[in-house]
């Protein structure tokens, strides 16, 4: 599946095999990915010590959980109402 990402077990299987001496072609071959995509995991976990993803970016949340429930119950009650009005 060229582009396409591989499971967590195919990261550590990739692993294991550069470990016993294959290269990143015929890794890349037998695992049905890109030849980069072993590469990229390859430097991962010399860089972590890990094969699992990075932590992503983006904006955090600035509700919990709690807040996101009643939330949802007040809209749920009166579907009219506004989120200015809910927050």
């Amino acid at each position: 599946m060229p582009g396409g990402k591989l499971s967590y077990v195919n990261r550590g299987i990739a692993i294991g095999l550069i470990k016993a001496g294959y290269t990143y072609s015929r890794i890349a071959i037998e695992l049905g990915c890109d030849r980069t995509t072993v590469s990229r995991t390859h430097d991962r976990y010399l860089e972590t010590g890990d094969v699992k993803d990075r932590p992503r970016t983006g904006r955090p949340k600035k509700t919990t959980n709690v807040d996101d429930g009643v939330m949802r119950a007040s809209a749920t009650r009166k579907p009219t109402i506004t989120g200015k009005l809910l927050s």
